[in-house]
Protein backbone atom coordinates (compact mmCIF):
# COMPACT_ATOMS: atom_id res chain seq x y z
CA UNK A 1 0.00 0.00 0.00
CA UNK A 2 2.78 2.40 0.91
CA UNK A 3 4.67 1.60 -2.27
CA UNK A 4 1.66 2.37 -4.45
CA UNK A 5 0.79 5.58 -2.59
CA UNK A 6 4.38 6.78 -2.65
CA UNK A 7 4.88 5.88 -6.29
CA UNK A 8 1.79 7.70 -7.52
CA UNK A 9 2.40 10.66 -5.23
CA UNK A 10 6.02 11.03 -6.29
CA UNK A 11 5.27 10.65 -9.98
CA UNK A 12 2.43 13.19 -10.05
CA UNK A 13 4.21 15.70 -7.83
CA UNK A 14 2.80 19.16 -7.23
CA UNK A 15 -0.23 19.64 -5.01
CA UNK A 16 -1.11 15.92 -5.16
CA UNK A 17 2.27 15.11 -3.63
CA UNK A 18 1.88 17.76 -0.94
CA UNK A 19 -1.62 16.61 0.06
CA UNK A 20 -0.69 12.92 0.00
CA UNK A 21 2.45 13.40 2.07
CA UNK A 22 0.54 15.58 4.54
CA UNK A 23 -1.95 12.71 4.96
CA UNK A 24 0.95 10.26 5.38
CA UNK A 25 2.47 12.54 8.03
CA UNK A 26 -0.89 12.63 9.79
CA UNK A 27 -1.01 8.83 9.85
CA UNK A 28 2.58 8.73 11.14
CA UNK A 29 1.60 10.83 14.16
CA UNK A 30 -1.16 8.41 15.14
CA UNK A 31 0.31 5.92 17.65
CA UNK A 32 -0.02 2.21 16.93
CA UNK A 33 -1.33 1.51 20.43
CA UNK A 34 -4.25 3.90 19.92
CA UNK A 35 -4.81 2.31 16.52
CA UNK A 36 -4.98 -1.09 18.17
CA UNK A 37 -7.75 0.04 20.52
CA UNK A 38 -9.65 1.61 17.62
CA UNK A 39 -9.38 -1.51 15.48
CA UNK A 40 -10.26 -3.74 18.44
CA UNK A 41 -13.46 -1.78 19.01
CA UNK A 42 -14.40 -1.90 15.32
CA UNK A 43 -13.77 -5.66 15.17
CA UNK A 44 -15.72 -6.27 18.39
CA UNK A 45 -18.73 -4.21 17.25
CA UNK A 46 -18.66 -5.47 13.67
CA UNK A 47 -17.22 -9.01 13.56
CA UNK A 48 -17.67 -9.17 9.79
CA UNK A 49 -15.45 -6.07 9.44
CA UNK A 50 -12.54 -7.95 10.95
CA UNK A 51 -12.94 -10.81 8.49
CA UNK A 52 -13.36 -8.36 5.61
CA UNK A 53 -10.24 -6.34 6.36
CA UNK A 54 -8.06 -9.14 7.66
CA UNK A 55 -8.60 -11.80 5.04
CA UNK A 56 -6.56 -14.75 6.24
CA UNK A 57 -5.75 -13.19 9.62
CA UNK A 58 -9.33 -13.88 10.82
CA UNK A 59 -9.83 -10.50 12.40
CA UNK A 60 -6.93 -10.44 14.86
CA UNK A 61 -6.85 -6.76 15.93
CA UNK A 62 -3.12 -6.85 16.71
CA UNK A 63 -2.18 -8.11 13.25
CA UNK A 64 -4.59 -5.63 11.63
CA UNK A 65 -2.93 -2.83 13.59
CA UNK A 66 0.57 -3.88 12.59
CA UNK A 67 -0.47 -4.07 8.95
CA UNK A 68 -2.42 -0.80 8.85
CA UNK A 69 0.21 1.21 10.75
CA UNK A 70 3.32 0.11 8.89
CA UNK A 71 2.82 1.42 5.34
CA UNK A 72 3.67 5.09 5.90
CA UNK A 73 7.49 4.89 5.89
CA UNK A 74 7.29 2.98 2.61
CA UNK A 75 5.20 5.77 1.08
CA UNK A 76 7.71 8.40 2.21
CA UNK A 77 10.79 6.61 0.89
CA UNK A 78 9.21 5.55 -2.43
CA UNK A 79 7.81 9.03 -2.97
CA UNK A 80 11.17 10.73 -2.51
CA UNK A 81 12.84 8.25 -4.87
CA UNK A 82 10.09 8.65 -7.47
CA UNK A 83 10.37 12.44 -7.31
CA UNK A 84 14.06 12.14 -8.07
CA UNK A 85 13.75 9.51 -10.80
CA UNK A 86 10.91 11.11 -12.75
CA UNK A 87 13.46 13.69 -13.93
CA UNK A 88 15.89 11.01 -15.17
CA UNK A 89 16.83 10.93 -18.85
CA UNK A 90 15.40 7.48 -19.54
CA UNK A 91 12.02 8.49 -18.06
CA UNK A 92 11.99 11.68 -20.13
CA UNK A 93 12.90 9.64 -23.22
CA UNK A 94 10.08 7.21 -22.55
CA UNK A 95 7.60 10.07 -22.24
CA UNK A 96 8.98 11.69 -25.40
CA UNK A 97 8.43 8.45 -27.31
CA UNK A 98 4.76 8.55 -26.30
CA UNK A 99 4.62 5.99 -23.50
CA UNK A 100 1.56 6.20 -21.31
CA UNK A 101 1.99 7.22 -17.70
CA UNK A 102 1.19 3.70 -16.50
CA UNK A 103 4.05 2.28 -18.56
CA UNK A 104 6.43 4.96 -17.35
CA UNK A 105 5.47 4.42 -13.72
CA UNK A 106 5.34 0.62 -13.63
CA UNK A 107 8.10 -0.26 -16.11
CA UNK A 108 10.65 2.50 -15.61
CA UNK A 109 10.21 4.11 -12.19
CA UNK A 110 8.92 1.28 -9.97
CA UNK A 111 11.74 -1.20 -10.63
CA UNK A 112 14.28 1.48 -9.78
CA UNK A 113 12.66 2.77 -6.57
CA UNK A 114 11.61 -0.51 -4.97
CA UNK A 115 15.05 -1.55 -3.63
CA UNK A 116 14.96 0.83 -0.61
CA UNK A 117 11.52 -0.60 0.22
CA UNK A 118 13.01 -4.11 0.30
CA UNK A 119 15.67 -2.93 2.74
CA UNK A 120 13.02 -1.25 4.89
CA UNK A 121 10.88 -4.41 4.80
CA UNK A 122 13.81 -6.55 5.91
CA UNK A 123 14.34 -4.20 8.83
CA UNK A 124 10.63 -4.11 9.68
CA UNK A 125 10.21 -7.87 9.93
CA UNK A 126 12.16 -8.00 13.18
CA UNK A 127 10.55 -4.82 14.42
CA UNK A 128 7.05 -6.19 13.88
CA UNK A 129 7.89 -9.37 15.80
CA UNK A 130 9.24 -7.32 18.71
CA UNK A 131 6.28 -4.91 18.61
CA UNK A 132 3.82 -7.81 18.59
CA UNK A 133 5.62 -9.37 21.57
CA UNK A 134 5.62 -6.02 23.40
CA UNK A 135 1.87 -5.57 22.84
CA UNK A 136 1.24 -9.07 24.15
CA UNK A 137 3.53 -8.47 27.13
CA UNK A 138 1.65 -5.35 28.24
CA UNK A 139 -1.64 -7.22 27.91
CA UNK A 140 -2.84 -5.77 24.63
CA UNK A 141 -3.61 -8.71 22.38
CA UNK A 142 -2.56 -12.28 22.95
CA UNK A 143 -1.27 -13.48 19.61
CA UNK A 144 2.50 -13.46 20.10
CA UNK A 145 4.13 -16.56 21.56
CA UNK A 146 7.22 -14.54 22.49
CA UNK A 147 5.13 -12.04 24.42
CA UNK A 148 3.37 -14.88 26.26
CA UNK A 149 6.73 -16.46 27.15
CA UNK A 150 8.02 -13.16 28.51
CA UNK A 151 4.85 -12.74 30.56
CA UNK A 152 5.13 -16.27 31.97
CA UNK A 153 8.81 -15.70 32.76
CA UNK A 154 8.07 -12.45 34.57
CA UNK A 155 5.44 -14.11 36.76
Amino acid sequence: MGTLVGLLSGYTGGWVHKVTMAAVDGFLTFPALAGFFLIERVVSFLPEAGALFAGGIQGDPLMLTLILFSWMPYARIISSSALRLKQADYVEASRALGARWTRVVFHHILPNVVSPAFVLAARDVGGMVILSAAFTFIGVGASSPWGLLITIGRD
